[in-house]
């Protein structure tokens, strides 16, 4: 199973459409793959600010939401 996490705040954009057809690579290898968006969630989607480092890794990754998604594939 592969997690596929989707950071952009375009919930249907260009990472989308790149990440579908790394799934559609993936299941076509047997390998099941889901993506799930976290752009909208947390810390927003990524504007190459670099404040993330400072202000919202914790946040990231102490997210009830992204440990959801990490255990739902452990």
């Amino acid at each position: 199973m592969a997690a596929l996490a989707n950071d952009s705040p375009h919930k249907e954009g260009n990472t989308c459409a790149a990440l579908q057809e790394l799934a559609k690579t993936l299941e076509a290898k047997g390998i099941d793959a889901e993506i799930f968006g976290i752009g909208l969630n947390t810390a927003g989607g990524c504007i190459s600010c670099w404040k993330c480092s400072d202000r919202f890794m914790d946040k990231l990754f102490n997210s009830e939401f992204v440990w959801s998604r990490i255990k739902a594939f452990s």
